[in-house]
C-alpha cells in the first residue's frame, strides 16, 4: 500500500515515453556516427598507402623518354655498324687500286701514287660540300646518299677490271668512291654526335673511333687475303711487289679475276653499309 501510495504522490509528466525514445534515436545516431567516422579513419590510410604503392611502381619519366631512349640506341648501334662497313669498304681500296696499276698495267710506284689520287681528292672536295649541305639535307640522307656513292664507284671499278680499260673510267669509279666516303662521313657523324648527350660524346666518340680503326684494319687483311688466293702461292709476293706484270700473261689473267672478286667484295660491303644507314634513321616519337 505504501508503495501504491508513492506512486499516486508523484507527479505525472506527459509525454516522457515519447522523449525517452527520441532520446535513445538520438543517442544511436551519435553513436552510430561516431563508428562510421572511426571507420572511415581506420579505411584512410589503407587506401593512401595503396596509392603509395602504386606511385612507387608507375616509372619516374613519361613512356615517351624510354621510347626516345630505345630509338636513340637503335640508330647508334646501327650507325657504328654503318661506319664500320664504310672503313672496310673504304681504307684498303688505295692500297688495292695503286696493287692493280703497278702488277696490271707495270707502272712504277709513283705513277701509281697519282693514278689513285681521284680517291683523297673526292673526299676533300666532298666532305666540306656535304658540311655546308648539312644545314639543309638531313645528316641521315647524307650517310646514306655518301654509301650508295661509295657502292656505285666501286661497281664501276668491279665490272672494268680488265688492264685495257680507259684510266678515265677507274678514274671515275675511285672519284665516286672518294666523295661517297667523305658525304658518308660527314652525315654519319652529324647524326651521331647530334643524337647524344653533352655528358657522353667523349665515351661515344672514342668507342666509334674504335669501330673505325678495326674495320681499317680488318679491310687490309680482307683485301690482301681475296687479292692473293687468285694466284698461286710461290707468286703471291709478286702480287705485293707488284711485277707480277712481267713474268706471264696466265698470271696476269689470274690476277684480274682476284682483283675483280675484291673489288666485288668491298662493293657488297659498301652496300651493306648503305643498309644500315638506312635503318639508323631516328623515327619522332609520337
Amino acid at each position: 500500500m505504501d508503495l501504491l501510495d508513492e506512486r499516486a504522490r508523484r507527479p505525472h509528466r506527459p509525454g516522457l515515453g515519447h522523449d525517452d525514445a527520441a532520446q535513445g534515436a538520438a543517442r544511436a545516431a551519435r553513436t552510430g556516427g561516431r563508428a562510421g567516422q572511426h571507420a572511415h579513419l581506420r579505411r584512410a590510410p589503407r587506401r593512401r598507402d595503396r596509392s603509395a604503392r602504386g606511385r612507387v611502381r608507375q616509372p619516374d619519366r613519361p613512356r615517351g623518354d624510354h621510347r626516345r631512349r630505345r630509338r636513340a640506341a637503335r640508330m647508334l648501334a646501327f650507325a657504328n655498324l654503318a661506319s664500320f662497313c664504310n672503313a672496310v669498304a673504304r681504307s684498303a681500296l688505295i692500297l688495292l687500286a695503286a696493287l692493280y696499276f703497278q702488277a696490271a698495267r707495270g707502272v712504277d710506284a709513283f705513277s701509281a701514287a697519282i693514278a689513285v689520287l681521284p680517291v683523297p681528292v673526292g673526299m676533300a672536295i666532298a666532305s666540306p660540300i656535304a658540311g655546308a649541305l648539312g644545314r639543309r639535307i638531313p645528316s641521315y640522307r647524307m650517310s646514306v646518299g655518301g654509301a650508295l656513292l661509295s657502292s656505285s664507284g666501286l661497281l664501276i671499278l668491279t665490272l672494268f677490271p680488265d688492264p685495257a680499260t680507259p684510266y678515265w673510267v677507274l678514274g671515275i669509279g675511285l672519284f665516286l668512291c672518294g666523295c661517297g666516303s667523305g658525304a658518308f662521313l660527314t652525315g654519319n657523324t652529324t647524326q651521331v654526335m647530334s643524337a647524344l648527350p653533352a655528358g657522353s660524346l667523349g665515351v661515344v666518340n672514342g668507342f666509334r673511333l674504335m669501330i673505325m680503326n678495326l674495320g681499317i684494319v680488318l679491310s687490309v687483311a680482307l683485301t690482301l687475303s681475296v687479292l692473293s688466293s687468285s694466284v698461286a702461292p710461290a707468286l703471291r709476293s709478286l702480287v705485293y711487289q707488284g711485277t707480277l706484270s712481267r713474268l706471264s700473261p696466265v698470271a696476269v689473267d689470274q690476277l684480274m679475276a682476284g682483283f675483280q672478286r675484291t673489288y666485288a667484295t668491298l662493293f657488297c660491303v659498301a652496300l651493306a653499309g648503305a643498309l644500315l644507314a638506312a635503318l639508323a634513321r631516328a623515327k619522332p616519337v609520337p
